[in-house]
């Protein structure tokens, strides 16, 4: 590392001076063009796909590192309230009404998503059995309740149904 005076901020600034591997586009033997990739402070060369694998690790670690750690029987609700939720998109989206369905759907699963982001973070490690049968269902749930709910305060912000 060389040290030098930067006139703008007027102060030392470390700059580096080994020389760094910039992106390039290597080809495999097979001809295939791979991702490019750039080799990191620490020598190792990454791309895309292990930058995003590296941030996803990274988070893992920070949160196991905080002490909160997830229950398995976390995992089979939530990849049951992500399947349901996607066949309720689908759904709603198919309905012919300029989208009014599709928008208050919406509305609803986000409120579904972010009441289970708190009951995971609330109880991560011993979730009640309500716990999981509102993580399973409560997209379903929400949704309805947005669907029932949304005409009337559609009606109260002035907006013609």
């Amino acid at each position: 590392m060389s040290r030098t005076r930067d006139p703008l901020l007027r102060r030392q600034v470390l700059y580096p001076t080994e020389l760094r591997a910039l992106p390039t586009l290597r080809e495999s033997p097979i001809r295939k063009p791979v991702l490019p990739t750039k080799q990191t402070h620490t020598g190792f060369v990454q791309n895309s796909q292990t930058r995003a694998r590296l941030t996803v690790q990274s988070v893992a670690t920070t949160v196991s590192m905080m002490g909160v750690g997830i229950s398995p029987s976390y995992k089979r609700p939530v990849i049951e309230a992500v399947v349901l939720s996607l066949v309720l998109i689908v759904l709603s989206g198919m309905v012919l009404d300029t989208g009014e369905v599709f928008f208050a759907s919406m509305y609803g699963l986000a409120g579904s998503w972010v009441g289970t982001l708190m009951i995971i973070l609330r109880r991560p490690q011993a979730p009640t059995r309500t716990d999981l049968q509102l993580i399973r269902y409560g997209p379903l749930l929400f949704i309805v309740v947005s669907q029932v709910l949304s005409p009337p305060i559609w009606d109260l912000r002035g907006v013609p149904m």
